[in-house]
């Protein structure tokens, strides 16, 4: 489920997606979830990831993209301590991704990885037209 703080269109504003892995785990590598709803018509310029509490496991890494790049906003990204990591991703260096049909925004399990304490935020500096 994802936020935003959207009235009308066109309009800059920021969605908001939580992931929790104490409710749902992601173990088997390759794994995703779903977590910001992106609607149709939408410029993503940037995403963030929040992490609230920290992963555990021994290689605490995540990436977040969507159906065509599952590391297009932010790869690798350590997930071992509280942090603020802006993407960095191919989609960022790009200058963004218009999405013109709806989508998601991801985060995927790297392999070798899991999230089972990881609790975190994806923020999506975004225009929807």
């Amino acid at each position: 489920a994802s936020g935003g703080n959207y009235a009308g269109a066109p309009v800059r504003t920021v969605l908001t997606g939580y992931y929790d892995a104490t409710r749902r785990n992601m173990t088997v590598d390759g794994d995703t979830m779903e977590v910001v709803n992106i609607p149709a018509g939408t410029l993503i310029e940037s995403v963030i990831l929040e992490v609230i509490t920290a992963e555990t496991t021994a290689t605490p890494t995540i990436n977040v993209g969507d159906g065509t790049d599952p590391n297009g906003w932010v790869a690798g990204a350590s997930t071992a301590s509280i942090a603020k990591l802006l993407g960095a991703g191919a989609y960022v260096v790009a200058g963004g991704k218009f999405y013109a049909a709806a989508d998601t925004l991801d985060l995927e399990m790297p392999a070798g990885d899991d999230a089972t304490t990881l609790v975190c935020k994806i923020h999506v500096v975004c225009t929807i037209v």
